[in-house]
């Protein structure tokens, strides 16, 4: 007697119970034109004959293909009308951009409140000094008569004394000097950095005896030059060092002090002058040929110097 060979017993129907059918789709979404199949593992009836998966790769046809197929279409013919169309916008139909001009408010400059002195007959350099600086306006120009040597380091070509007021009784004065060449122009601001230096180290080492006579350097007497003229310092103590520049170029230096200036001022009423002590600033600078000394009261002389047109 042989080996024994296990046998299985069917159902009695004859048949495995039918697997589920599914539908596989393009990218395996179903409804993106797919086609029947079944699960992997599927089997079939045992009375068909045939294995898993015989009928899960038939395509579908008729009626159900069509609208698989269309689909497909539809989606790929929307995307490139999107692609088509927009191309289409940007490149002839798309608006210009919209600028939006930026908002300029103009700002008045401060002027006189009168009609500034304009000196008759006035030579070059006059005639370009400036008649109006902000609210000042000029009221006087006044021409001072040749200074010896001792008082100006160098020899010059004019000097002019001139007088601004804001109206209100306020005044600024600039002394202007037109010098023959940029060299004597040049060592006589030297020079007036020299002594406002010197005054500015006495006044920091102690009070001076010596009471000051007037605001402007170019009043008093001033000690004699040396014959070379010394560096410019770049820091001192009670002074503020600068340039001058003209369309960005420079063309000179400057120094601002600040100090007290004793003047007798008249009573109104008829009775005794009266001495009156104040501060003042001065600023001293160059401009080529032409050297300047500005007095005027500390709280404006910035703004006053930086408008001035020289």
């Amino acid at each position: 007697m042989g080996p024994q060979v296990p046998r299985f017993v069917l159902p009695a129907s004859g048949s495995l119970p039918a697997a589920k059918e599914g539908k596989r789709g393009l990218f395996g979404i179903p409804w993106l034109g797919g086609r029947k199949a079944g699960k992997s593992g599927d089997v079939l009836p045992a009375s068909s004959g045939g294995t898993a998966g015989d009928k899960g790769d038939e395509p579908s046809t008729g009626i159900a293909a069509f609208f698989e197929r269309a689909s497909v279409l539809l989606v790929l013919g929307l995307f490139a009308c999107i692609g088509i169309g927009s191309g289409v916008y940007l490149m002839f139909f798309r608006p210009d951009p919209v600028v939006i001009s930026p908002r300029i408010y103009s700002i008045p400059r401060p002027s006189p409140t009168f009609k500034p002195f304009v000196a008759s007959d006035a030579t070059s350099f006059l005639a370009a000094l400036p008649t109006s600086d902000l609210t000042y306006g000029l009221r006087s120009a006044e021409s001072t008569v040749m200074r010896p040597v001792t008082v100006w380091p160098s020899r010059f070509a004019e000097e002019w004394l001139l007088t601004y007021d804001d109206g209100a009784g306020v005044t600024m004065t600039v002394q202007a000097v037109q010098h023959f060449t940029l060299e004597a122009a040049t060592s006589t601001y030297q020079h007036l950095l020299d002594v406002a230096t010197a005054e500015a180290a006495a006044q920091a080492a102690g009070p001076s005896p010596a009471p000051a006579v007037s605001p402007s350097p170019a009043v008093s007497p001033l000690p004699a030059p040396s014959a070379s003229a010394s560096p410019s310092p770049t820091e001192v103590s009670g002074m503020v060092l600068g340039t001058v520049s003209v369309n960005k170029v420079e063309v000179g230096k400057s120094f601002k002090v600040i100090k007290d200036v004793t003047e007798t001022v008249p009573d109104p009423a008829g009775g005794d002058a009266k001495e009156v002590t104040h501060q003042v600033a001065v600023v001293t600078w160059q401009n080529g040929t032409g050297v300047f000394v500005m007095t005027a009261d500390p709280a404006v002389i910035d703004d006053l110097f930086t408008e001035y047109g020289l």
